[in-house]
């Protein structure tokens, strides 16, 4: 295929793309007569219900507490390494006591 016939297909498609958005907002003579409103007698209006939808608006206190079963995922992990190594073979202290720092048991 020439280049001059590619050339002349991509400004048809154009052209008429343009066109036909150009006809979309085109005005017509059927639009303007539908969006007139017709003329309701009195008669007509006598006998026309309207629905109408309605809440009661009351005073209430606003609670932002949310009540879920969650579990915690830790974001960061820390692994312990201490100084020296060796093995542990006795506590001299009662979990949950406070112990001061250098505190020994004189167990040399």
């Amino acid at each position: 295929m020439d280049k001059r016939v590619k050339w002349g297909i991509i400004i048809l498609i154009v052209v008429g793309l343009t066109g036909l958005g150009l006809y979309r907002f085109l005005p017509r003579k059927h639009d303007s007569q539908a969006n007139e409103a017709p003329v309701a007698t009195s008669s007509q209006q006598s006998r026309r219900v309207l629905n109408v939808d309605a809440v009661v608006v009351r005073e209430q206190t606003l609670i932002d507490d949310y009540a879920t079963k969650s579990r915690l995922m830790p974001d960061e992990e820390v692994d312990l390494s201490f100084q020296t190594s060796g093995l542990i073979t006795n506590i001299y202290f009662t979990e949950g006591t406070y112990v001061k720092k250098r505190t020994t048991t004189g167990q040399g």
